[in-house]
């Protein structure tokens, strides 16, 4: 009888607008019937990936929002489940909060805790910033091994050994089909001579969005035939659209909440932005390239993620330098038909997930070996 891996799993959300989880979702429904997986996260508002963890005989418990007032219900809980569960690894998502699940982690004997960097900063805000540099390095003490997105953000995160966990992405879901370009451009009364730029991502401060607003504004000003779709949820989204209007082209941009089929609209779109001020290794960005997709990004975001030759990065310092860039470009790229640059990359789920399959395995078979010595 083969081994079962038992291994809990630390996520922020498991929301339809969460890159995090999207990605380990993309690896979790890979994996084979020998590795058990329980998840903890503190929201969750999409079906299918509770769904798809009933469907795999796995366990997910929603906790309170993390936050200090929250610690001593959250430690009660994690205390719940993680008695006599007999784990073999935790995965923490959750830079500053892994001090905690670690510590009662290690309490009941978890030999591999593994912390994941997501980042390349400790947060956007001054005060975060302090606070998170202080819980993440807290938490290395009681961390085992080092897992992160890319190279950029495992630097960031420590100066040992650490696994790079690719933003993978399930090929045949983003690969171009016109079939979904004219069903989104016809639902939103966008013609075939219009350019459509696009963006996906959620509404906060470090996405920069208000950038891409700037960059529609100063596009419409010589062509009237430019829309834009923005997809994602958040706290900014109130915010963007009274800007929008207070730049005169609340009829040219388009707000889309977060949804399951954000494989559709990247059909849609004929440019795609992505101005963040920072990034780990964005998984739209790979998502864009599935779909051949003339994309341009901030330079501010890591070189890692490129594997297209139609991607590119450009300072955000003026939005109208990202104009001149698209219309220089966008006819060279019109034509998407062929075969994906992500097919056989390291953002191939497919050939991606078996290595992480064999990562675990190698953590829990040295933990073994090193306890018989």
């Amino acid at each position: 009888m083969e081994r079962v891996f038992k291994i809990l799993v630390v996520l922020p959300s498991l929301n339809k607008a969460g890159g995090i989880e999207k990605v380990f979702m993309n690896y979790y429904q890979k994996f084979d019937k020998n590795f058990k997986f329980d998840f903890i996260t503190h929201e969750c508002d999409n079906e299918s990936y509770k769904q798809l963890i009933k469907t795999k005989g796995d366990n997910l418990f929603v906790l309170p929002k993390f936050s200090m007032k929250n610690l001593k219900t959250i430690l009660k809980r994690m205390n719940e489940i993680m008695k006599n569960k007999n784990y073999d690894i935790i995965h923490c998502h959750m830079a500053n909060a892994a001090l905690f699940y670690f510590k009662v982690a290690k309490k009941y004997g978890v030999k591999n805790r593994i912390l994941h960097g997501h980042l390349t900063d400790y947060a956007d805000i001054a005060s975060h910033r302090i606070r998170n540099f202080f819980l993440v390095n807290l938490a290395k003490f009681y961390t085992t091994d080092y897992m992160a997105c890319g190279d950029t953000a495992g630097e960031f995160l420590t100066k040992k050994d650490f696994y790079v966990m690719n933003n993978c992405v399930d090929i045949n879901t983003f690969k171009f089909n016109d079939e979904y370009r004219k069903s989104i451009r016809s639902k939103y009364n966008i013609g075939d001579e219009e350019i459509l730029l696009g963006h996906v991502g959620r509404l906060n401060p470090v996405k920069n969005q208000k950038f891409i607003l700037d960059i529609l504004s100063e596009y419409s000003k010589f062509n009237s035939n430019v829309k834009c779709i923005i997809v994602g949820s958040g706290p900014l989204r109130e915010e963007l659209i009274n800007y929008s209007k207070s730049l005169n082209i609340g009829n040219k941009i388009i707000f889309v909440d977060s949804t399951n089929e954000v494989y559709k609209y990247y059909q849609a779109f004929d440019c795609f932005l992505l101005p963040s001020f920072s990034e780990g290794v964005p998984t739209v960005a790979v998502e864009a390239q599935c779909s051949n997709l003339f994309t341009i990004l901030s330079n501010k975001i890591t070189k890692e993620v490129k594997i297209a030759d139609n991607l590119f990065y450009l300072d955000i310092q003026n939005p109208k330098e990202w104009v001149n860039f698209i219309e220089s470009n966008i006819k060279k790229y019109f034509n998407r038909k062929g075969e994906s640059k992500v097919l056989n990359s390291k953002f191939d789920i497919d050939v991606e997930y078996k290595k992480m399959q064999s990562y675990y395995r190698q953590l829990v078979e040295k933990q073994k070996n090193s306890s018989r010595r």
